[in-house]
């Protein structure tokens, strides 16, 4: 049984209890947007693909965007859980302060939050967790800067390029919220950290003859700062 089939055992496991358990005495709803700080972690030996680079080789935060919808089926006054659909771009940036290369992956993600609410007042901290879905949207990208030259992948390269990359990725997100009533609904804001628990990249025969294996793959690694709005239903 390997490791992946696991995993969605696990999750649909995980999706079957809460929801089986989700009589929900309050029903939210709004939008939420931010930004992602992203990176690659794993033992990777990639650079001989047009795309890949070392990770543990001056890689910085790469920054992206992260918006969607947010729905907030709260079961009692301690619990909640929250789906959420967002538009999220992943990646990662290598920097020498003059020269730079950033990687673009974008994806819908659908993380699936079981939530921990401690009223306190006015304002309701919150502690999650739970698994997140990313499905690959669009074409992977590279851009980036060297010499002062610009040295983005065309359309063809992106093309060629983007069979190394897996259409689904699978992750564990633990964060903190802090809400507060605001006009009709409550502000909310959101940390959180997101790790990848498939690889990024994909195993195919000409990695195969070169000596890849699944090893020498990376997975994602996100920070998530986000602004959002409910109201209450």
């Amino acid at each position: 049984m390997n490791f992946r089939y696991l995993l969605y055992c696990a999750l649909f496991g995980y999706v079957f209890i809460v929801s089986s358990n989700a009589c929900a005495l309050e029903f939210s709803a709004g939008l939420k947007g931010g930004i992602n700080l992203a990176k690659f972690y794993g033992a990777r030996k990639l650079e001989i693909i047009v795309g890949h680079y070392d990770p543990y080789k001056n890689q910085v935060m790469k920054p992206g965007s992260m918006a969607g919808a947010v729905l907030q089926f709260k079961v009692s006054d301690k619990f909640a859980l929250q789906p959420e659909l967002l538009f999220s771009s992943r990646g990662q940036k290598i920097s020498d302060g003059t020269d730079w290369k950033t990687l673009i992956l974008n994806y819908i993600e659908v993380p699936i939050l079981t939530q921990f609410l401690i009223p306190i007042g006015v304002v309701t901290p919150t502690i999650y967790a739970g698994p997140s879905l990313a499905f690959k949207i669009g074409k992977v990208n590279r851009i980036g800067k060297t010499g002062g030259i610009e040295n983005n992948m065309d359309d063809n390269e992106r093309e060629i390029f983007d069979k190394y990359y897996n259409k689904f990725d699978l992750g564990i997100a633990v964060g903190g919220s802090v809400g507060t009533k605001v006009g009709p609904g409550s502000l909310i804001a959101d940390f959180r950290y997101t790790l990848g628990l498939l690889y990024i990249e994909k195993l195919t025969s000409d990695l195969e003859s070169q000596g890849i294996t699944k090893e020498d793959f990376s997975k994602h690694s996100v920070f998530t700062f986000g602004l959002g709005y409910l109201f209450a239903f």
